[in-house]
């Protein structure tokens, strides 16, 4: 049986893929996010909210470098706390208040670490494992209630 689970294989594409191969995409797929949390009579406001607020607030070279669940987490977060922070990327230095950068704490350094890896496996027992600590210890990090 698990053979023929393992037969065919279906590769989908990244999210930055995705996003630079078409011009609308981004409009779509929110679209669809926003119909799926909010329903279909919220659809079109929440989706003008969201795309607003990428414009304005995420720069332009940002590659979307997790998948779908990214952007949906992006809509979700629009739509509940009126903002986004992806997760930092490694190259990603913590910045003061002055606009300069600084080191990060351990804290910060293990947040980071912890946000990366769920961008690119979504599931908790997969990143504890990876991480070799408790799923609690992952819940912690991302902010997820107990």
């Amino acid at each position: 049986f698990y053979y023929r689970l393992c037969a065919d294989r279906i590769e989908t594409p990244g999210l930055s893929t995705m996003l630079s191969q078409k011009g609308r995409e981004l409009e779509i797929l929110v679209g669809f996010i926003a119909e799926k949390l909010a329903g279909p009579e919220e659809r079109e406001q929440l989706t003008n909210e969201v795309l607003e607020w990428i414009r304005q607030s995420m720069s332009k070279g940002y590659t979307w470098p997790g998948n779908f669940r990214e952007l949906e987490q992006c809509v979700r977060n629009v739509m509940v706390h009126g903002e986004y922070r992806p997760p930092c990327s490694k190259a990603d230095p913590i910045e003061k208040e002055d606009g300069g950068a600084r080191t990060p704490t351990l804290n910060q350094w293990i947040q980071q670490l912890v946000n990366r890896e769920y961008s690119k496996t979504p599931n908790l027992a997969q990143v504890a494992d990876r991480l070799q600590v408790d799923r609690c210890t992952i819940k912690r990090y991302l902010n997820l209630p107990s």
